[in-house]
């Protein structure tokens, strides 16, 4: 069976390594409801999602052909990359051709909420080439189907996400004798050496804060489900910048599959900071979050 890509599979938390399972994917949710529609809908749906897949990749591949490689170990890894995602974008483009031509086709959410487009008995899996891009593909998919088409079933607006009032009440906190600070809503600030570079360091700060927020609501909504957080252990543990994607929360290896590019450049001391509002979020008086070295965010 040839695949896209390569899905996690989802688990049920107990074991090591373990992806925990919160509500499904919109994306999984939605090829669900296209099932049930008429086989227009399901084409429509199923050339969306190839179209959104493939320019993925073939962006990667691009921003690829950009970065550096400063060994000639790391110059055959960065080939060896290339050469295997190329020839996914080529599978994904003989795909988008065979269901133009009028192949038979279907789309199918497994149990483990991966979606699949099988053209011509061929599947290929709806998964980016790195764990961001999912969420840009699942938007694109759902902006550009559901402007046509019903989408009522959808237990979320497709247009927000959990960290989408980050962008309200934002400002720079400006003093004599203290360093700039980014303060978001009067939760997180972050810290920086000089104000130069403001607009860059404010998103860099936006982008951190959207990413703890979206970490705290999944924490609340598995914790609601009966998975254990080890904080003491998640405290001294940051996300890995080899894991990106993943937030590991006990000592089994159970994970988040959430974004955590700007997490992964906290500073230890920032991040047991963060674990700590986390941890608290909830109570009747909420802590502020200072970042204190947010300079590690523009790295």
């Amino acid at each position: 069976m040839i695949l896209a890509a390569v899905a996690q599979a989802a688990g049920d938390g107990t074991g090591p390594g373990a992806r925990i399972q919160l509500e499904p994917p919109r994306l999984a949710q939605l090829a669900r409801h296209v099932e049930t529609l008429g086989s227009a809908a399901v084409w429509d749906f199923a050339s969306i999602t190839l179209d959104a897949l493939l320019d993925s990749y073939r962006q990667e591949l691009q921003d690829a052909a950009r970065e550096p490689a400063s060994t000639p170990e790391r110059r055959a890894k960065l080939t060896r990359w290339r050469r295997a995602t190329a020839d996914l974008a080529a599978q994904i483009q003989a795909a988008r051709v065979r269901l133009l031509d009028g192949a038979d086709f279907s789309v199918y959410a497994d149990p483990q909420h991966q979606v699949l487009i099988v053209v011509d008995g061929r599947p290929i899996a709806v998964s980016g080439p790195r764990p961001q891009a999912d969420r840009a593909i699942e938007e694109r998919v759902i902006q550009a189907f559901c402007a046509y088409n019903d989408c009522s079933p959808l237990d979320k607006p497709a247009s927000t996400g959990p960290a989408t009032g980050t962008r309200a009440g934002a400002s720079w906190l400006l003093g004599q004798g203290t360093p700039p600070t980014f303060d978001i809503d009067g939760v997180i600030r972050c810290e920086f050496r000089d104000v130069s570079e403001r607009e860059r360091k404010a998103r860099a700060c936006r982008r951190l804060a959207d990413e703890a927020l979206e970490l705290a609501a999944a924490l609340q909504q598995a914790q609601r489900r009966g998975y254990r957080i080890d904080w003491e252990w998640l405290m001294e543990r940051p996300p890995s910048r080899a894991a990106e994607g993943q937030v590991a929360v006990n000592s089994d290896g159970a994970y988040l599959p959430l974004p955590s590019r700007m997490l992964a450049r906290t500073h230890p001391d920032d991040w047991r900071e963060l674990v700590r509002w986390l941890r608290s979020r909830g109570d009747p008086s909420p802590r502020i979050v200072f970042v204190r070295q947010a300079q590690r965010l523009l790295e």
